[in-house]
């Protein structure tokens, strides 16, 4: 195997864990907005509950989902750049840069 063919299987590998992480966390962020939704609902309908762990379930809950949510762009961002570099060094046989 060259140099070439390494560095391609390199970086596909590298773009298939940033894609998976980036579907975990968009999987969090989903699984986190329904129990927002789930906990203003309970909070909602059943009187014996606290109400403010409701409160702040209801009201955090949404609020890390946006962070996951976030945190999911920014993988999907780096895996669709590793994504175009694979595409041009294939295409062309241009350089991959080095990135830290």
């Amino acid at each position: 195997m060259d140099d070439r063919a390494l560095i391609l299987s390199q970086l596909k590998t590298v773009m298939g864990h940033e894609f998976d992480r980036a579907k975990f966390w968009w999987s969090a962020s989903v699984a986190l907005q329904c129990g927002g939704i789930i906990a203003t609902t309970a909070m909602a309908f059943i009187d014996s509950l606290n109400p403010i762990v409701s409160l702040l379930a209801a009201g955090s809950l949404p609020l890390i989902a946006a962070g996951c949510r976030w945190t999911s762009d920014i993988k999907r961002g780096r895996a669709d750049a590793i994504l175009r570099e694979v595409e041009y060094f294939d295409a062309y046989g241009g350089n991959v840069r080095a990135r830290s």
